[in-house]
C-alpha cells in the first residue's frame, strides 16, 4: 500500500573543472568531469587521468563523487567531493592537488524552521595542498568564526553563546551559524557570497580576490548559499590577459528538502 507522505529529495553535484575561453579562441571545455545526485539519492562517481584544455588548464588525475543516503533512522546524509592533482593554469597557478568537499545531514522528518534551515553543513577536508602563485607559495586555510574574525561586525555570538553567527555586511540579514557540534546553519531567506577560506592576505581591503596584471583576478574558497544550498568552489580565475575567459576548479554543493 503506498503511503501518501513526504520523501527526502537529494540535492548534491560535484565539479572538477569547467572553463570558457573567450580569446584567442572562443572554446569551451566540454569534457568536464562531474557528478550528479539523482532526487533519490544513490552514488554517482566520474574520473579521469588527465585534462589539457589548450595548454591553458592541465591537471593530472580529476575525480568528482556524490553520495546520498538514507539508510539511517533519524537522518539522511549527502556527501559531495572533487579532488584535483597536479593543476597547472597557463604556469601561474600551481596546486599538487585541491579538494573540495561538503557534507550535509538532515532529519528525515524535520521541517525547515522560519529562520533557520533544518540541514547541518560540513566543509572538513577541503583544502589546497602546495599551493603556488606566481611563484609565491600560498597556504589558505579554513576559517575559524570565533578565532579569525573576533572584531568583524558581522561576526556575532549566538544568544545562547553556543554558535557563532555571521550576517552580512550591513548587519541586517542573518546568514548563517557556525557551531563547534553541528557545523554550519543556513538562515532560511539567505543567499550570498562569503569566503570560507583565510590566511591570505588581500591587497585590497573588502575586495577578497588576488588580482595580477596580465594575468587577471583570483578566488579562493567562495561559499556560496542560496536557498538552503550551500556549494564550495575552492578556485574560481577571471583571466585579464591575451587569453580573456573564465575558469573553476573544485566546486561541490549538498543540500535537499522534504517533498510532498
Amino acid at each position: 500500500m503506498f503511503k501518501d507522505q513526504g520523501r527526502y529529495i537529494f540535492s548534491g553535484s560535484a565539479l572538477a573543472v569547467s572553463a570558457h575561453l573567450k580569446k584567442p579562441v572562443n572554446d569551451y571545455l566540454t569534457e568536464q568531469t562531474s557528478a550528479v545526485l539523482a532526487p533519490t539519492g544513490g552514488y554517482a562517481v566520474q574520473a579521469r587521468e588527465h585534462i589539457n584544455f589548450r595548454e591553458i588548464i592541465r591537471t593530472g588525475h580529476v575525480s568528482a563523487t556524490v553520495i546520498g543516503d538514507s539508510s539511517e533512522h533519524e537522518h539522511v546524509s549527502t556527501l559531495a567531493t572533487v579532488t584535483v592533482e597536479n593543476l597547472d593554469i597557463m604556469g601561474f597557478i600551481k596546486a599538487d592537488a585541491i579538494v573540495s568537499r561538503v557534507a550535509a545531514r538532515a532529519p528525515k522528518d524535520g521541517k525547515d524552521g522560519n529562520v533557520m534551515h533544518a540541514t547541518k553543513f560540513h566543509f572538513e577536508g577541503s583544502a589546497f595542498y602546495g599551493l603556488k602563485i606566481n611563484g609565491k607559495n600560498y597556504e589558505p586555510r579554513l576559517c575559524d568564526p570565533w578565532t579569525d574574525y573576533p572584531n568583524d561586525p558581522s561576526c556575532r555570538d549566538s544568544d545562547d553563546k553556543k554558535a557563532r553567527e555571521v550576517w552580512d555586511r550591513e548587519g541586517k540579514q542573518l546568514l548563517y551559524k557556525v557551531g563547534v557540534d553541528h557545523g554550519y546553519q543556513l538562515a532560511a531567506s539567505a543567499a550570498a557570497e562569503r569566503h570560507l577560506f583565510c590566511g591570505v592576505h588581500y591587497p585590497k581591503p573588502g575586495c577578497p580576490f588576488l588580482e595580477f596584471p596580465e594575468f587577471g583576478r583570483i578566488h579562493l574558497g567562495e561559499f556560496d548559499i542560496f536557498r538552503g544550498r550551500a556549494t564550495l568552489t575552492m578556485l574560481r580565475v577571471e583571466f585579464g590577459c591575451a587569453a580573456d575567459g573564465d575558469a573553476t576548479v573544485c566546486s561541490s554543493g549538498a543540500n535537499g528538502h522534504i517533498g510532498t
